[in-house]
């Protein structure tokens, strides 16, 4: 399970990554794709932890 220390780690290194890999001098793409992979891995993790709960649940 990711913690909030978690998803700003994800957030800061993708925010990183992304800055290099657009040649644009603009943080916006950088930013906007930041936020999107944080709000994936965000939604995944809610997800597994629905169908762990779930799984758990029905034992």
């Amino acid at each position: 399970m990711v913690t909030i220390l978690g998803y700003l780690f994800i957030f800061i290194a993708n925010f990183i990554f992304a800055y290099f890999i657009y040649d644009d001098a603009s943080m916006v793409k950088p930013l906007f794709q930041s936020i999107i992979i944080v709000l994936v891995s965000f939604i995944m993790d809610l997800v597994s932890r629905h169908r762990k709960e779930k799984l758990n649940k029905e034992l």
